[in-house]
């Protein structure tokens, strides 16, 4: 052995090389799976699909191992010292570009560059570990590599997931690697000298090259001298083999295609081939265990956020503690004590184990898949995925040990052949298990029908309309005033095809708008879906494609849009904009219908939600509105917007929200009183009024125990109490959908028209049960209620009819607050028909026109008036 090469440098040196080599490999792959848990604000972010941003990942971990089939290429040219310091300033470099990104585009490539850089080292650090350590310490040594090798996937998204929540960006995640990495290049700076022992060729002797029989020259000449040191000794090899500027291969005249073609000659040896299949067969079983585990605790009934997945990952890193002195300290000692016995170096000696381990990995493969598909405790899945893991730490390290112990001279070969599968074989899974999942797993996407099920939510009059089309001179009963001219717009959730999972008669139904359009005594009429992206690939697929509410997971498809514009339609700057809470609002050209596209405002609005409650200042016209969730699901940011008339955003604020459990009804009206306390005017419900949603606990209200009254809360905001003060009570009547005066909106005001329930009102119950269908809300009357004198009024449609939500216009611009008309659908449950009631507030009573539709429209939930004169501005 060479006395001053690698293997003879002090102990603390060689772990020290060992440490910085190894977190090199372990930032690579921390860097490729890291990005998992950021999907969620990377879409938000960067204007990208879900997909789109798993190929952050899946890319980066094919450049991981395609990189090392250039290893032998850049070393045979440079050297491991300069190979691995060039690609790890690349490395931090590409990290850096990647928290700088301002686009999709930009930071794939910036990935792409991260892995082709980072990859090159996971081939280098087996042949680094056996240039430096002796054979009774190689397992050792090979197993601490290989941990924090394992070690990057396994806890780089838990990492990632804490730093991305509490920070509240993804960008900082890689801030924070490359601060890591630049620690870690200077370190290696410092402390990894050229560990290769090649002489240059016989006629180089230029002072700068690496010289081996230089250094060995130097050190006899020290060793005579009595007053150099061993430590004065070792700066000499530092400097040496550090600092130079040209490296000469012992290996000349190979070619480049030599050089590539050179590792896949040792696939012919039999151990190498055995040990390159088990060790990418079971970091691909891991590899796919983790998406898949990921996509199925995602989705119900587990429903798992990012946090609690990357957590899981922590079994994993138990298990590779556990199995890494398995597959070193004891692979070691088994293999010294054959070669004691045998007299002769056998390291087939430490092959013993991995018989076990064998047995280990498809042990953990089946309780994983027994776990997901019979929902068993997570304790099932950590003990698999920590399996896989034990795996890794013990079957194929002690391959790979035994491999480069036999052919230590092509221990960087063997590293190329085992990353390059490990990382293609990865690539190639995560592309593809999760459909795999979905389409041979345990969730199965239920036969598509043809029929509604025969629930009540859509059977009698919430039995879906499924129609667009215009009818002009609709019947009118009475007269309608000549001053009305303008649009009543409202929209209804409407499903277009059966569901096949979800049930719910509000949320997922389609957005279907109608318009009333009504101009000198005459009502013309016009039915249209949004054409959202959901209603467009639904129609065009003949079946429903999307599951529950707000759970991408129970799709049939990806959506990257998933709202259904089903809400609220209000008119804004020459538009019709179609809201649901879940996503940005789709827009509508008013006079047609017709869907314009999912509108973001012309690229100024970031949040990836939008109210469907905007409320609108009477004087500048300017629309007030926020989106909760707006990092998406999940995610507890409020972006409040406000867009002047001609749609440009004027001021954004982000916040961060908590508050308590609460069960607030929509807004009647909001102002500052002339003491400067806020007074805010809303029902209030005592319990959950969606009682179609139970609880975690299961528990759900009876519809008939749910009571919501008119409350008012009057807000000190100068008070240093967070606690909302006890309301007061305005109306005892149950009521909702509240509106007010538009005029008056956010100022002092009186009058509020209302949906009521009134019990003391006649109800022809059997009639109306049998066919009024389930999940409607079972108001019976219209109520006009005056703030401050509280004096009511109301108006009743029959004992065989309920009242969808008001809305109110003014009798004219000048007309005193209060004084105007009222329109409201009524469900005719006799004719199974609707009728538009248009009612003079000056008597509430009797309606001064009832237009007759002679189709159903089922219950919505808002829609607006628009006078003429606004939309001719």
């Amino acid at each position: 052995m060479d006395v001053d090469g690698p293997m003879s440098w002090p102990r603390w040196w060689k772990v020290v090389i060992l440490l910085n080599v190894s977190f090199y490999s372990f930032m690579g792959n921390f860097y490729a799976a890291g990005v998992t848990p950021l999907f969620q604000y990377i879409v938000v972010d960067l204007n990208c699909t879900v997909e789109e941003a798993s190929w952050l990942a899946s890319y980066t971990v094919l450049t991981l191992g395609l990189s090392n089939l250039a290893t032998d290429f850049i070393t045979y040219h440079i050297g491991i010292r300069q190979a691995i310091l060039s690609t790890m300033a690349l490395f931090t470099g590409a990290i850096i570009w990647s928290a700088a990104a301002q686009s999709y585009g930009s930071l794939m490539a910036s990935r792409l560059v991260g892995g082709l850089a980072g990859g090159i080292i996971e081939a280098l650090g087996p042949l680094i570990v056996t240039q430096i350590f002796p054979v009774e310490e190689l397992g050792r040594a090979l197993v601490v590599y290989m941990a924090f090798l394992a070690a990057g996937s396994t806890i780089g998204p838990v990492i990632t997931g804490f730093i991305a929540s509490g920070t509240g960006s993804w960008r900082w995640c890689f801030g924070i690697m490359a601060i890591a990495t630049g620690v870690n290049l200077i370190s290696t700076v410092l402390m990894l000298p050229e560990t290769s022992s090649m002489r240059p060729p016989q006629d180089t002797t230029h002072a700068e090259t690496i010289d081996d029989d230089k250094v060995t020259q130097k050190t006899i000449e020290h060793a005579e001298s009595s007053d150099i040191s061993t430590a004065h000794r070792q700066r000499e090899i530092w400097l040496c083999r550090s600092f130079f500027w040209r490296y000469h291969s012992p290996r000349p005249n190979q070619t480049w295609y030599k050089l590539f073609l050179e590792p896949f000659k040792m696939l012919l040896v039999p151990p190498v081939l055995l040990c390159v299949l088990m060790y990418g067969w079971t970091v691909g079983c891991s590899t796919v265990s983790s998406i898949v585990f990921s996509a199925a605790y995602a989705a119900p009934p587990h429903l798992w956020d990012a946090q609690q997945i990357g957590l899981i990952s922590l079994a994993a890193l138990v298990a590779l503690i556990i199995g890494s002195p398995i597959g070193g300290n004891l692979a070691d000692y088994l293999t010294m004590r054959a070669s004691r016995r045998n007299g002769v170096h056998t390291p087939e000696g430490r092959l013993v184990l991995v018989g076990l381990s064998f047995l280990v990995a498809p042990t953990g493969l089946i309780l994983i898949g027994l776990a997901i598909s019979k929902n068993l405790s997570w304790v099932a899945i950590a003990l698999g995925l920590g399996m896989l893991a034990f795996a890794v730490s013990t079957a194929s390290s002690i391959l790979l040990n035994y491999c480069v112990d036999c052919f230590a001279e092509h221990s960087g070969q063997i590293g190329v052949l085992v990353n390059v599968m490990k990382n293609v074989l990865g690539t190639i899974l995560s592309f593809f298990a999760v459909d795999w999942y979905l389409e041979r797993g345990t969730f199965k996407i239920p036969p598509a029908s043809q029929k509604f099920q025969d629930w009540p939510q859509f059977s009698g009059f919430m039995k879906p309309c499924r129609f667009e089309g215009d009818i002009q001179n609709l019947e009118v009963i009475g007269t309608i005033p000549k001053e009305i001219h303008g649009t009543f717009y409202r929209v209804m959730p409407d499903p277009a095809l059966p569901p096949y999972i979800d049930n719910d008669p509000w949320f997922n139904g389609d957005g279907s708008v109608s318009a009333f359009y009504i101009n000198d005594g005459v009502c013309d009429y016009k039915q249209r879906y949004v054409q959202t992206e959901k209603f467009q690939k639904e129609r065009s697929a003949r079946k429903a494609l999307m599951g529950k509410y707000r759970n991408k997971y129970t799709d049939a498809i990806e959506f990257q849009i998933r709202t259904t514009s089903n809400t609220n339609v209000v008119y804004h700057n020459g538009k019709l904009l179609a809201c649901k809470e879940d996503g940005l609002p789709y827009a509508m050209d008013p006079l047609t219908l017709e869907t314009i596209g999912y509108w973001d405002f012309e690229g100024q609005v970031q949040s990836m939600t939008f109210t469907a409650h905007p409320k609108f200042d009477p004087t500048t016209k300017e629309m007030v509105c926020f989106g909760y969730e707006a990092r998406g699901d999940g995610t507890p940011d409020i972006c409040y917007y406000v867009a002047d008339a001609k749609g440009k955003i004027t001021e954004t604020v982000w916040l961060w929200f908590r508050s308590p459990n609460a069960f607030p009804g929509h807004l009647s009206n909001a102002y500052e009183n002339e003491q400067g306390s806020i007074i805010v005017d809303l029902p209030m419900c005592d319990k959950n009024a969606f009682f179609w949603w139970p609880d975690k606990h299961g528990r759900a209200p009876k519809p008939e125990e749910i009571t919501t009254h008119m409350k008012r809360f009057i807000i000190d905001p100068k008070s240093n109490d967070m606690e909302l003060p006890v309301p007061e009570l305005l109306l005892a009547k149950q009521g909702e959908f509240p509106r007010i005066d538009d005029r008056v909106a956010m100022r002092d005001y009186s009058h509020v028209f209302l949906n009521v329930f009134d019990p003391t009102l006649p109800m022809n119950i059997p009639a109306i049960a049998p066919v009024m269908g389930g999940g409607g809300p079972l108001f019976n009357a219209i109520g006009h209620f005056n703030v401050k004198t509280r004096e009511y009024s109301h108006f009743f449609p029959g004992p065989t009819s309920l009242v969808q939500e008001p809305i109110f216009f003014p009798r004219s611009s000048q007309a005193p607050e209060g004084d105007g008309y009222v329109m409201v659908l009524v469900n005719q449950y006799e004719t199974m028909a609707s009728d538009l009631a248009i009612i003079d507030t000056v008597d509430m009573s009797n309606p001064v026109a009832i237009v007759k539709l002679p189709v159903r429209l089922r219950p919505g939930l808002h829609g607006n008036w628009v006078d003429a004169s606004d939309m001719d501005k």
